[in-house]
């Protein structure tokens, strides 16, 4: 988790970054920076609200490529113990079986599918109900 964490900490800090260096430079954040508001106060009253919008977007579709890096890495075995369960090693496990019982694939192949297309659908929504195209 932490491999995958540090992965994908680059792409999320782009995605950050470039509104947040876009928003402070409002006139709104310049006239409250003006005033003497502190830097804490000044990110969050006037700057997280306006950028939150992209960083849950970018937050949703990450975890469905997260899902899909750690499925990967379990059906190649690099994932956690057999004991443990986990969609990767089911598909791994099943891989064996394909030709006497298909089925046995279906379960953790639709749960993957499942799982990572709600993450999408919940990203295209978040970013419908948040007009992500807000920040310029």
């Amino acid at each position: 988790i932490l491999t995958i964490a540090i992965v994908y900490t680059p792409a999320m800090a782009r995605v950050v970054r470039a509104p947040v260096l876009s928003v402070k430079q409002w006139d709104h954040v310049e006239a409250a920076r003006s005033i003497g508001m502190s830097e804490l106060r000044l990110v969050l009253r006037h700057i997280l609200p306006l950028v939150v919008s992209p960083i849950l977007v970018a937050t949703s579709l990450t975890l469905s490529q997260t899902i899909f890096t750690v499925t990967a890495l379990s059906f190649l075995g690099l994932g956690p113990p057999p004991p443990d369960p986990n969609w990767g090693g089911m598909l791994s496990e099943a891989r064996q079986f394909m030709e006497l019982a298909p089925l046995t694939v279906i379960g953790p192949a639709a749960a993957i599918v499942f799982a990572t297309l709600t993450f999408i659908v919940l990203a295209n929504g978040l970013r419908d109900v948040l007009e992500v195209g807000s920040v310029r």
